[in-house]
């Protein structure tokens, strides 16, 4: 399990599955930074005390 407050840890993860997926990141004003596949955008937080198979697993479910 990752420990809370590793965010920085977290966000590569999940930007890492995303492109594996071949989303595209998007800089959107006033939004900030999101992530765009197949005409879908996403930008929804994560948990930040789940392992990285969970964080893999929720990703997937998102964006597949």
């Amino acid at each position: 399990m990752l420990r809370k407050g590793k965010r920085a840890d977290i966000k590569a993860i999940v930007e890492n599955r995303f492109r594996e997926l071949g989303a595209t990141q998007l800089e959107l004003y006033p939004s900030g930074v999101c992530w765009t596949l197949n005409g879908a955008f996403f930008i929804d937080p994560m948990p930040y005390d789940i392992s990285k198979q969970e964080i893999i697993r929720q990703v997937d479910e998102v964006m597949l």
